[in-house]
């Protein structure tokens, strides 16, 4: 669950909406709602903001709407399940000395994120680079995965069979950066399915979507060992919003990773085929 203020005038009155939240009837006006108040997930305690610093809420130009969103699962459809589902906020009676903020930290929502099976840990990093933070540092969010008893790949995305990795910073003083997520860039993933098309022989398609692609893949170790390199040197896809949603203007993606903090070892197997597939990538590009 996660509720989130909605950045419009205070005087300003919001519709009423209630629906899939990337349903095509949902009032755009509702897309303002985009800063984070709070967050919960399965396994949270609650949160205690430190005597020093709070959420700030209200005031003359706070607007008083708010959107909760709840991710829920029912795969069997059924009906007539009752939901009383929230969270619960507790103000002080005096403003304290620093505002605070939640930062979103990790790996985008994306099934370009995806975990081969019968690993016992498999690791996927999220970056938040300088170039978000603009003040020289990086963030970086692992998650380590462990698939042993599962037989297929396991996809990013939001339900319940799928994974996120992702990481609600709450800190202090507030800046204007909200989200700050990555994932692999697209185009490289692209020519990733065409290398294991050419080079391993895998059922892999240009006519098939992302999900269908990796489900194609014989997810053998040596393969796997290659995904997790490729994840770990490919150039980047990132997602550095503002408050507001709007993104803030950057290069569209990042292939230097020397200054992320990010140590890998590479097998002599997958640093061969990192190299060959590079090389690949280079034909590619000169040929296209």
């Amino acid at each position: 669950m996660e509720v989130f203020h909605c950045e419009v005038e205070a005087d300003k009155k919001l519709p009423p909406w209630k629906g899939p939240c990337s349903s095509p009837e949902k009032p755009k006006i509702l897309e303002a709602c985009k800063r984070v108040l709070a967050a919960w997930a399965m396994g949270a305690l609650p949160f205690t903001y430190p005597e020093e610093a709070g959420l700030p809420i209200g005031g003359p130009e706070f607007s008083r709407y708010v959107m909760l969103e709840v991710h829920y699962n029912n795969p069997e459809l059924k009906e007539g399940v009752i939901d009383s589902s929230g969270i619960k906020l507790t103000y002080t009676p005096s403003l304290r000395e620093y505002d605070a903020g939640v930062m979103e930290l990790g790996l985008e929502y994306t099934n370009k994120m995806a975990i081969p099976p019968h690993q016992a840990d498999f690791k996927l990093t999220g970056y938040c680079v300088a170039e978000c933070t603009r003040v020289g540092d990086s963030l970086l969010t692992t998650c380590h995965y462990s698939t042993m008893d599962r037989e297929n790949i396991t996809l990013g995305g939001y339900a319940i069979s799928e994974e996120m990795c992702v990481n609600y910073v709450h800190y202090y003083p507030k800046s204007d950066l909200e989200v700050c997520k990555s994932s692999i860039d697209t185009k490289v993933l692209g020519s990733y399915f065409r290398y294991m098309k050419q080079y391993n022989d895998e059922a892999t398609s240009e006519s098939k979507g992302v999900d269908e692609n990796y489900q194609s893949i014989h997810w053998s170790q040596a393969n796997a060992d290659f995904l997790y390199h490729l994840y770990s040197s490919a150039p980047l896809s990132m997602q550095c919003n503002q408050s507001s949603g709007d993104r803030f203007p950057m290069e569209p993606n990042f292939k230097d990773r020397n200054n992320l903090g990010k140590k890998t070892t590479t097998t002599i197997s997958s640093s061969r085929r990192l190299s060959e597939y590079e090389h690949f990538v280079d034909n590619l590009e000169q040929s296209g």
